[in-house]
């Protein structure tokens, strides 16, 4: 319970009853008054008004000045700006970028203490009430008792709001750690620039960064100038200026200062910066990445009186870093031979594009489609180097309506396998028209039945794209001693062709689990080919084409792999791209007679009609002709 001592000043007037005169008085009457108890919190700001005006409260409103005088605020309760005085002076300043209270935050105990009373009741409120939970915080923390968060103004719809007019302006400066002025700085390397305003308060009010480019900048570039991410160059660098003037400085942005030993422009990381489109973005210079912001930053920050971002390196070094692997001309330079055609394109002494494409009659290939040009792999000591697929067409004979699931075989056997432990069986597949396969694991018998199964068998649907497929089973059967045999039935229902690659069997610790290392026992699991009398032969798989006794099924297997000679174009275009020069890794080895010169790759990289020799002919020619002239 509280008592208090209300003193009044009144006119006391006297009560005759004719011909009076007031007299004026001053009058004190002391009143023993109980005021009621203060609740801990409010369930909303409206319930302040019960408790307005009493001597035992301080009110306190933490907006700025120009906020109440713009939007209004609550008669009685006096201004102690958060931003503009607590954390612009250092009294209370937020230690992160959120409200969430540490006790670093109280940079001056003494003038905090000086500001509000301890010995009332201390009601806070500001917009939201953000501000006013934080200052709470910190009083509490230094032994308050009584502060209540009443919230935020901004849901106030009591009886004691004075209106703003919404015209009112506070022009005094925002308080800062730079000196005044304005600073423009531009790194000589990178052509990056940033002209920083500091106020006359010492607070940045603005940035902007842009960038030299061929004869303007890329701010002046607008929508001339898009980067991958859709986003113009503008743009980015307009908001990562925003968000530097927000944090007066770099904020949290991190750049890790990578080893530049050994690096160049095929392998140095250009340092990027996120910024938030609606989802992941990323802040990036060209050339040589975000580092040019952060070099003209740091010339800048400096003549400012501000501290550079630490560790960077030079722009020096950045550069070195980034300097093309050959030193081209700029331009499109052609390269031919007996019909084969590269063209180089240089910007910035850098290859940026690689175009090849050869004569085929009247046609440059590349206008072919890819069914009308197909390209069969040239083999080397009788094997295709690349991955390969087998292919099998699957046809029905005439009056056949279902055939039996066990027409159209294709399989290996000899597989050893012990009863008690795991296996997974994996492949790839698809078919030109969506049909079903059928997958058996079992022991290869010499007599009828002929076969008996030691997984049960499982049926497949093959789409028109590549898929794999993963068969798992525990092995319950006693075992004969390297008799498993791996069969794919292939002629169910639709006639179409089938492709098979990627073939293993593989032992693992449990349904589900790890494979076994080194268990995989398929013999020739891409299909691999050697030619007989220039025919096909599939290395490790035997094929059985139907029913050879009844004739009702016929099939045939291509063991070709078929490599298009798009791809192959593609393949030579990146590698030059991605080298900055030829692959001098690719070795050739000449072909044998009637087969033309190959590159020694995984890939199976090989020459068409007028052979690879052609080529490379023409993409050396090319590449001379970009090639500065020394002269000494």
């Amino acid at each position: 319970m509280k008592k208090i001592l209300i003193f009044i000043a009144a006119l006391a007037l006297s009560l005759t009853l004719v011909g009076c005169t007031p007299d004026e008085v001053e009058v004190i009457v002391y009143v023993d008054a109980e005021l009621d108890a203060i609740p801990a919190t409010f369930a909303s700001i409206d319930e302040v008004d019960a408790f307005l005006g009493r001597p035992d409260v301080q009110y306190v409103d933490l907006r700025n000045f120009d906020d109440k005088m713009n939007s209004g605020y609550i008669a009685g309760f006096e201004m102690i700006p958060y931003f503009d005085y607590l954390e612009a002076t250092g009294v209370l300043a937020r230690t992160g970028s959120d409200w969430s209270f540490e006790v670093a935050a109280i940079g001056d105990q003494a003038a905090l203490r000086g500001l509000f009373d301890d010995s009332k009741t201390i009601f806070l409120m500001c917009g939201s009430g953000a501000r006013a939970g934080f200052v709470q915080a910190a009083l509490e923390n230094l032994g308050y008792e009584n502060v209540i968060n009443i919230g935020g103004i901004s849901t106030y719809t009591g009886d004691n709001k004075v209106l703003g007019d919404g015209t009112f302006e506070l022009n005094h400066p925002k308080s800062g750690d730079f000196t005044p002025g304005t600073y423009f700085a531009v790194d000589p390397q990178t052509q990056y620039t940033a002209t920083i305003v500091v106020g006359a308060g010492g607070y940045i009010e603005d940035v902007v960064f842009d960038a030299m480019y061929h004869g303007t900048t890329k701010n002046t570039l607008g929508a001339g100038y898009t980067l991958a991410s859709g986003i113009t160059w503008q743009t980015e660098a307009a908001e990562l200026a925003t968000y530097v003037q927000a944090n007066q400085g770099w904020g949290e942005i991190v750049l890790d200062v990578m080893d530049l030993t050994g690096m160049n422009m095929l392998n140095a990381e250009s340092h990027i910066i996120e910024i938030n489109h609606d989802g992941v973005d990323v802040v990036a210079g060209v050339s040589i990445g975000v580092e040019g912001f952060v070099l003209a930053w740091n010339l800048a920050i400096e003549m400012a009186g501000g501290t550079a971002i630490a560790d960077v390196p030079t722009s020096d070094e950045w550069v070195a870093v980034h300097d093309a692997v050959v030193d081209y001309n700029d331009g499109v330079f052609v390269g031919y031979e007996d019909g084969y055609t590269a063209v180089v394109t240089v910007v910035d002494s850098k290859i940026i594009d690689v175009f090849l494409d050869a004569l085929n009659g009247d046609d440059m290939k590349k206008q072919l489609s890819t069914t009308t040009y197909p390209m069969n792999m040239h083999t080397v000591n009788g094997e295709y180097v690349n991955k390969s697929e087998l292919r099998v067409d699957v046809m029905f004979a005439e009056g056949v309506i279902a055939p039996a699931t066990y027409a159209t075989q294709v399989y290996q056997e000899g597989f050893a396998v012990t009863n008690g432990s795991f296996y997974r069986i994996t492949f790839s597949a698809k078919a030109d028209e969506a049909k079903d396969i059928v997958v058996a694991f079992g022991d290869a018998l010499d007599a009828d039945p002929y076969f008996t199964d030691y997984a049960a068998k499982s049926t497949h649907t093959l789409g028109t794209d590549w898929a794999e497929y993963v068969i798992e089973f525990e092995m319950t059967e006693v075992t004969t001693v390297d008799q498993g045999k791996l069969v794919f039935e292939l002629a169910t229902a639709v006639e179409t062709m089938v492709y098979l690659k990627d073939v293993s069997l593989e032992e693992i610790t449990a349904l589900l689990g790890d494979v076994v290392v080194d268990t995989d026992q398929v013999v020739n699991p891409y299909f691999l080919t050697t030619t007989v009398s220039r025919q096909p032969v599939i290395v490790g798989w035997t094929s059985w084409l139907g029913d050879e006794w009844s004739g009702e099924t016929v099939s045939v297997v291509k063991g070709h792999t078929y490599l298009n000679w798009f791809e192959q174009a593609a393949k030579f275009e990146a590698a030059i791209l991605d080298n900055q020069e030829w692959d001098s890794s690719w070795v050739v080895i000449a072909g044998a007679e009637g087969e033309h010169d190959r590159f020694d790759q995984v890939d199976g990289i090989a020459g068409v009609s007028l052979g690879i020799e052609n080529w490379v002919i023409a993409i050396e020619e090319a590449l001379t002709a970009a090639t500065p002239v020394v002269v000494d």
